[in-house]
């Protein structure tokens, strides 16, 4: 995921296998994007998320990886 610090746009990237659903929460746990995909790339708008830190849960393949990013 890039760029990290995201401004208004987070750009996710799968090289060999398609993204198929990214779920974002907030420091206080609360869910604030659950999206579905089918795209070994996508461009998530971060733009109305308040400035700090965010958790992602990106699965892939029916794999789950957690990830951090910090928005401006």
């Amino acid at each position: 995921a890039y760029p990290n610090p995201a401004e208004n746009i987070l750009n996710i990237a799968s090289s060999v296998h398609r993204l198929e659903r990214v779920v974002i929460y907030n420091m206080l746990g609360q869910e604030v994007l659950d999206q579905n995909m089918n795209a070994n790339n996508a461009q998530l708008d971060v733009s109305d998320f308040a400035s700090g830190t965010y958790l992602m849960r990106i699965s892939i393949n029916g794999i789950e990886g957690n990830f951090r990013f910090l928005k401006k």
